[in-house]
Parts: structure tokens; C-alpha cells; sequence
């Protein structure tokens, strides 16, 4: 087995400043280009260093809302990185990530989720003020 020690991050590619929350929100405001990142998983359970020929994909979870179930939504990646919120619509969801180790003779072991990650989307920016005072 190997053990998920991943930290999810997402990170809007665009600035958020005038993208308001919903007041029910948990977690940051995102924008559609967010991308999920996570620390490579390179020891198993008892802290010894995977194997040289062990290799590690990632599945990442997504649901609707916080702490929903965890729902399959991009198997197999490679790195430690994946677009996610292009497919997505507004709203409340949560990320889980998981590595799955890759060994010979076994085939892939998938370890537990990580820690969840829950987040807001939101498409649209928020109507801006018009300046006063002219």
C-alpha cells in the first residue's frame, strides 16, 4: 500500500479581486482556470521510499458541494497537476486526490483520498460599480 500524503491546492490563473462568494461558500473562490496541485507521493505506509520501478499516477475526486461523496473525475495523471474547473459550473464542490502506486507483478494500488478540498467556483465576475463623485 502506499500512503497518500497529498495536499490539494488550487490556484485561479486569473486575478479573483471582484468575484464575490456566496455567503454559504467554504473554501476559496475560483475562477474556470484553476488548476488542482498536490505534493508526489514517494513513500508507503511505513515511510520507506517507494521502489525505483514502482510508478505513480494520481486519480482526482470531485462532488458537488462540501463533503459530498467522492465521484470519479480524471484517472491516470501523470504529474502533480490537473486542470479541472473548465468542465465544471458554478458552485460549491469538493477535491480529493489520491496516488495510486504502480508495481511490477502487482499492477496498481490505490491509496486513500487525501484531505478534502472544498472549493467555490464561480464563471462570472461580479457586477463592478460604476466610480461616483463626477
Amino acid at each position: 500500500m502506499i500512503h497518500t500524503v497529498v495536499r490539494i491546492t488550487l490556484v485561479a490563473l486569473t486575478v479573483l479581486v471582484g468575484f464575490a462568494a456566496p455567503v454559504f461558500a467554504d473554501g476559496p473562490t475560483v475562477d474556470a482556470l484553476c488548476t488542482a496541485y498536490w505534493d508526489p507521493v514517494t513513500t508507503d505506509e511505513q515511510g520507506n521510499a517507494l521502489p525505483a520501478d514502482v510508478a505513480v499516477t494520481y486519480n482526482l475526486y470531485v462532488s458537488v458541494g462540501v463533503l459530498g461523496v467522492p465521484v470519479p473525475f480524471s484517472f491516470g495523471i501523470t504529474g502533480v497537476q490537473a486542470s479541472m474547473c473548465t468542465v465544471l459550473t458554478e458552485g460549491q464542490y469538493t477535491a480529493w486526490v489520491s496516488a495510486v502506486a504502480i508495481w511490477p507483478g502487482l499492477g496498481p494500488l490505490e491509496g486513500p483520498w487525501s484531505a478534502p478540498f472544498p472549493f467555490v467556483l464561480r464563471v462570472t465576475p461580479a457586477l463592478s460599480v460604476p466610480p461616483s463623485g463626477r
